[in-house]
C-alpha cells in the first residue's frame, strides 16, 4: 500500500496541505488498480470498505473504484457514473479552504466525477492503459516513474511524452491559492 493509501502532496508539511484529502496520486491508483485486479483473478470477488462516516475516504475510493472500471475492465465514465451516481458529486475541499466540522467556507472545486472524466481523457488517449498494469513488475515501473519525477523536479507529465507541468515550489508553497498565487506579478 503505497504511503500507506494516505493523501499526501510531494514536498509539502501535512499542515501546508491543510484541510485538503485527495485525490490520491496516481502511482496509488495504478497500484489500487493492479491489487484489486490480481485479487479478483485469485478470489473472484473483493469487498473494499471505507471508514465509517469519512467522507474523504469515501470520495477516494470512488475516485479508485471508478479508475478500476475504466482502466481495467474498458468501462466507459457514463457506465461508471450510472453505477457510482451517489459518489459522483462528492467533493475535495482545497488546501486553503477553511473549514469546521459541520461546514465548508469555499465550494470544492474537484469533484469525483472530474477525477473520473481525467482517467476517461487519459484511457481513451493510450496513456493509460490496462495492459500497462497486468503484472507488478510493470505497475512498479510505470509508478516509480512517476513517483521520482514528482519528487526529484515537482513536475508531472500532462501528456506523456509532450507536455510537462511544473510547479514553482516557492510561489506555491508560500500562497497556494489560485485567488492570489495566479498572478504572474503582484499588483
Amino acid at each position: 500500500h503505497i504511503r500507506g493509501g494516505r493523501y499526501q502532496v510531494s514536498h509539502y508539511s501535512r499542515v501546508a496541505v491543510g484541510s485538503a484529502s485527495g485525490p490520491l496520486a496516481l502511482d496509488q491508483t495504478l497500484a489500487f488498480c493492479r491489487l484489486v485486479d490480481k485479487h479478483i483473478a485469485e478470489h473472484r470477488c473483493v469487498t473494499v470498505w471505507t471508514q465509517h462516516g469519512s467522507i474523504a475516504c469515501r470520495a477516494n475510493m470512488a475516485v479508485l473504484i471508478g479508475a478500476y472500471l475504466m482502466v481495467m475492465r474498458g468501462w466507459s465514465i457514463k457506465q461508471v457514473r450510472k453505477k457510482m451516481r451517489e459518489q459522483a458529486g462528492i467533493g475535495f475541499p482545497c488546501c486553503w479552504a477553511k473549514r469546521t466540522s459541520s461546514e465548508r467556507s469555499e465550494p470544492d472545486v474537484l469533484r469525483v466525477s472530474g477525477c473520473w472524466e481525467g482517467i476517461e481523457m487519459a484511457c481513451k488517449l493510450g496513456w493509460l492503459r490496462g495492459e500497462h498494469l497486468q503484472s507488478d513488475f510493470s505497475t512498479n515501473l510505470l509508478s516509480s516513474q512517476y513517483r521520482r519525477t514528482i519528487e526529484e523536479f515537482d513536475a508531472a507529465w500532462l501528456a506523456p511524452g509532450c507536455v510537462m507541468v511544473s510547479a514553482d515550489p516557492i510561489t506555491v508553497i508560500g500562497d497556494p491559492s489560485p485567488g492570489t498565487c495566479s498572478r504572474l506579478e503582484p499588483k
